[in-house]
C-alpha cells in the first residue's frame, strides 16, 4: 500500500514543494498527489483546507498523519523511509547539524527575498 500522499503546488512555483517533490523521487517512495493552486492562482480547493486551514504548502501526509514545514517534511522520510536511498546524515551527527544549518539559512534567505518582493 501507498503510505504517503503529497500536496504540492500546481504550478511548480513553489521551491519547498520542488524540494520535497525530489527527495521523493530520489528516494524512490511510492506516493500519490494531489495539486493545489497557490492563493496567487485562486481559491483552494474545499477538501485541502478542511484539512490544511492554513492553507500551508507542501503537505505531506503519511499513515493519516499530516506535515507542513518542508524541514520536518524533510527529516520524517528520512526516518519513515530508512532504506529508500537515504540523502540526510543520521540524526545527531556534525554532518546533520551542518545540514540542518544550511537548510534554515537558505529557509531564512527566502524568505527575506520574498518579503522584499511581495
Amino acid at each position: 500500500p501507498i503510505r504517503v500522499h503529497f500536496y504540492r503546488d500546481h504550478a511548480a512555483w513553489c521551491p519547498y514543494c520542488e524540494k520535497i517533490w525530489m527527495q521523493l523521487e530520489e528516494k524512490r517512495i511510492p506516493y500519490t498527489i494531489d495539486k493545489i493552486n497557490m492563493r496567487c492562482y485562486g481559491e483552494k480547493k474545499a477538501s485541502f483546507t478542511a484539512k490544511v486551514p492554513s492553507g500551508m504548502l507542501p503537505v505531506l501526509e503519511i499513515d493519516g498523519k499530516l506535515m507542513t514545514e518542508s524541514a520536518v517534511i524533510a527529516s520524517t522520510l528520512e526516518s519513515e523511509f530508512p532504506d529508500h536511498n537515504p540523502l540526510l546524515a543520521p540524526a545527531g551527527t556534525p554532518l546533520r547539524k551542518r545540514q540542518d544549518d544550511l537548510n534554515r539559512l537558505e529557509r531564512s534567505l527566502f524568505s527575506r527575498w520574498m518579503q522584499w518582493l511581495t
